[in-house]
């Protein structure tokens, strides 16, 4: 034990360096990791397995993540740094949260969007709709979570360097329980059926969100009400990437 907890303290001594002295790579990969987990947790939250999750879709979210939301994040909590923190005035973090929530936000959510379309192919005019049509859900799903956390972020309390680090954590844990939500939401309002599922085998189950392994793998098979098995997926339970770290708050289960 002692040594796992001198292990982990010299491994949060070496990130600290790092993010002193190469703040854009480190910080850059902090989020790329950051947002593949998240991605990752998401999935198995939606019920899908070791075997059965989209490793591509993880990958493109940690891309993202990489490339997008660590660099720029670094250079937004520098500008906040140099421009708001008014000489250490107690009102200055809630002046970085104000402006982070509100116009930083917008900016990164349509390039977080923008780049995960981008890397599915979508078309352009595709992008800029989907940008138009989400940016408000994306914006105000955000402000159940986040001006809380911002709180503890933006203030003094945390150094600089470990700034991204701590919203990353909490990018993992927003992810996370968005993700339970929707399932558990989705499972209210999925009606239950009585089928059979295989000869002699009667079951009531959600409809349309049967999993049932063929030639090996878990294949979503439609139960029609009458409980004909169709093998048309007609619909499916998932958070889809952009639900997964921007545009959760899209969630379906609000009024």
């Amino acid at each position: 034990m002692e040594f796992m907890l001198r292990t982990a303290r010299d491994d949060f001594v070496m990130y600290q360096h790092s993010a002193s002295l190469h703040p854009f790579i480190t910080k850059a990969c902090t989020s790329g990791v950051a947002y593949s987990l998240g991605d990752f947790a998401a999935q198995t939250f939606q019920g899908r397995t070791v075997f059965t999750v989209d490793l591509k879709r993880s990958l493109r979210s940690g891309i993202a993540g990489f490339f997008i939301h660590g660099p720029l994040c670094h250079l937004w909590i520098e500008w906040m740094e140099a421009h708001l923190s008014f000489g250490g005035a107690w009102y200055s973090t809630f002046a970085k949260v104000i402006a982070d929530q509100t116009v930083w936000s917008i900016f990164l959510n349509t390039m977080y969007t923008s780049t995960i379309l981008a890397l599915q192919g979508t078309r352009p005019p595709k992008i800029a709709e989907e940008v138009r049509l989400t940016w408000w859900p994306a914006l105000s799903s955000g402000w159940r979570f986040w001006p809380f956390v911002h709180t503890v972020s933006f203030s003094p309390y945390v150094p600089a360097e470990l700034k991204l680090l701590f919203i990353d954590t909490m990018e993992i844990v927003w992810v996370t329980i968005l993700a339970s939500v929707v399932n558990r939401k989705d499972e209210e309002k999925v009606p239950q059926v009585s089928c059979t599922i295989e000869p002699g085998i009667e079951a009531s189950v959600p409809y349309a969100t049967i999993e049932m392994a063929k030639e090996g793998l878990h294949q979503p098979t439609a139960i029609s009400p009458d409980g004909e098995e169709s093998n048309i997926l007609l619909s499916t339970i998932d958070v889809d990437e952009l639900q997964s770290m921007k545009l959760a708050a899209d969630l379906r289960w609000e009024e």
